[in-house]
């Protein structure tokens, strides 16, 4: 088996929230239980990038066009980010 850099179980969203946001994922539904799986620094460094990423042409599309649903989009990947931020926070202080 593989070794995980970092493994999460977030309880403030779900795949459907992926999907609905068209957002990728790095996930794996094992049993019913949707976690996001990261086996590298990479991987996980490489996935933040690709938020911000939408992050940022979300929110030069709700200068133009101002919508509901992408600031509910920005507000879902800003979940995401800080997450995925204070997950890895909780890996290295435990390493420490």
């Amino acid at each position: 088996m593989n070794e995980v850099f970092l493994e999460i179980v977030p309880a403030r969203f779900t795949a459907a929230d992926f999907e609905k946001h068209q957002l990728p994922m790095p996930v794996s539904n094992t049993n019913d239980v949707f976690k996001m799986i990261f086996f590298t620094e990479a991987d996980y460094c490489k996935y933040l990038k690709e938020l911000e990423t939408t992050n940022t042409i979300f929110l030069s599309q709700y200068w133009i066009v101002k919508t509901q649903d992408l600031i509910d989009k920005n507000r879902f990947i800003i979940a995401v980010l800080t997450t995925l931020t204070i997950a890895k926070s909780k890996k290295y202080s435990c390493l420490n």
